[in-house]
């Protein structure tokens, strides 16, 4: 059978927007704001066996900044981890793909301070799969449900659309977890709790996605905008090369 291997590196930048820590009843501001921040990077391998199955993982390396303060009193707190991403993908002849992932198996090696309880990686488990028609523009539908430690269970939707001989990407997506959806049908039936706060709901991401092959290798650079409730709104930035 025909096999093909590839390594890559990347660079993933993701900022959670600013939240306001506490507001009196007039709105104002009294006890600051913190603005967080991840920066991730590492480096990848992947196999494919007869173009259709692919395994692979990537080394990385997460570096985490909280900075919080009010008016000039500035305050900045930083931690790192390191783990392991792996995962599997298998190519049907009528183009479904499905694949599962174990992801953030790893260890933080320095908390934001001394202080801090022991933290550690929010390692999951996710299983998915995707559809791609045929016609032009190419289309993929996508769904995919993960299980993080400590949370509930998470559901993904999305849509993908691919343009300019797939040199362009436009994409929009959802997510909700599957306890905010308990307490949505219990709201509607008259029973909800006045202690509801929603768990993981990005009620809409939109994304655009260009790649650039360059001789023997494959640029894609990729952002999105990610609206969630109850939060302000997340970017990401992310930067992959593959060889």
């Amino acid at each position: 059978p025909k096999c093909e291997s590839s390594t890559g590196i990347f660079v993933d930048y993701f900022s959670s927007g600013t939240f306001d820590t506490l507001r009196d009843e007039k709105g104002n501001i009294i006890s600051g704001s913190i603005k967080p921040y991840d920066v991730a990077g590492g480096a990848g391998f992947g196999h494919v066996f007869g173009n259709r199955l692919g395994v692979g993982g990537f080394v990385k390396g997460i570096y985490s900044v909280l900075n919080t303060g009010k008016g000039n009193s500035l305050g900045r707190y930083s931690s790192d981890a390191y783990a392991v991403d792996l995962g599997a993908q298998y190519r049907s002849p009528s183009r479904f793909t499905c694949g599962i992932v174990l992801k953030n198996l790893g260890f933080v090696r320095s908390q934001y301070s001394d202080s801090s309880s022991n933290a550690s990686m929010p390692s999951s488990a996710a299983a998915g799969f995707s559809y791609q028609t045929k016609g032009v523009p190419q289309t993929m539908f996508a769904m995919d449900l993960e299980k993080m430690r400590g949370t509930s269970l998470t559901i993904r939707g999305g849509i993908e659309l691919s343009l300019l001989q797939d040199y362009l990407k436009l994409r929009a997506g959802s997510n909700i977890s599957a306890i905010d959806i308990h307490n949505l049908i219990e709201k509607a039936n008259g029973n909800s709790s006045d202690s509801f706060v929603k768990n993981d709901w990005e009620f809409l991401t939109i994304g655009i996605g260009v790649s650039a092959p360059i001789r023997t290798a494959l640029f894609d650079v990729d952002a999105a905008l990610r609206f969630r409730s109850g939060a302000p709104p997340g970017f990401n930035l992310g930067l992959l090369a593959g060889f």
